[in-house]
């Protein structure tokens, strides 16, 4: 909905990245697909390639929106370091939900897109696990610079698309 609303945004979700990558019959598929089960996070290095390839792509006027990234407080600063070296302002935008609502969702989600990985409650506590030890720090971090926008996520999609419109909008 945000894509179509802004027409400058160039979208990246490094999920559905990496997991079309791991369809395929490779070192770099089955290295992806043995973490995705194990539900941790793939090496920052990775994402680091896969963000340089996605920035240089993007044309100076590009709006970036971008799913998954960064997760980790390396992924902030290097993602804060290329924001700074091409004076490019940014937000973050953070979808709260409540742990439990969470859990559900992913379940939805598996059965929805046929993901295995979402299947499994130990590998989806071990997400929701990392999220919260790797991933909020970096959150709080926005937070506390002002750069974040907090939308309730326990709402329809279309609230909560209306709300995110405004808060970027204010922003």
């Amino acid at each position: 909905m945000l894509l179509k609303e802004y027409s400058r945004l160039r979208y990246l979700e490094s999920g559905n990245v990496f997991r079309a990558l791991s369809s395929n019959d490779n070192i770099i598929a089955t290295y992806i697909k043995d973490r995705i089960r194990q539900g941790k996070m793939l090496d920052d290095n990775l994402i680091f390639d896969l963000f340089n390839m996605y920035y240089h792509l993007l044309r100076d006027d590009d709006l970036i929106l971008t799913d998954g990234f960064p997760r980790t407080i390396p992924q902030m600063h290097y993602f804060l370091s290329k924001e700074y070296k091409h004076k490019r302002d940014y937000c973050a935008v953070y979808f709260d939900i409540p742990r439990t609502v969470a859990v559900q969702r992913i379940l939805e989600r598996a059965k929805i897109q046929n993901r295995a990985d979402d299947l499994n409650m130990d590998t989806i506590n071990q997400r929701l696990d990392l999220f919260e030890q790797e991933t909020m720090p970096v959150i709080q971090y926005f937070q506390s610079t002002g750069k974040l926008i907090t939308i309730n996520a326990q709402q329809t999609v279309e609230e909560i698309f209306e709300q995110t419109k405004s808060a970027l909008a204010e922003f």
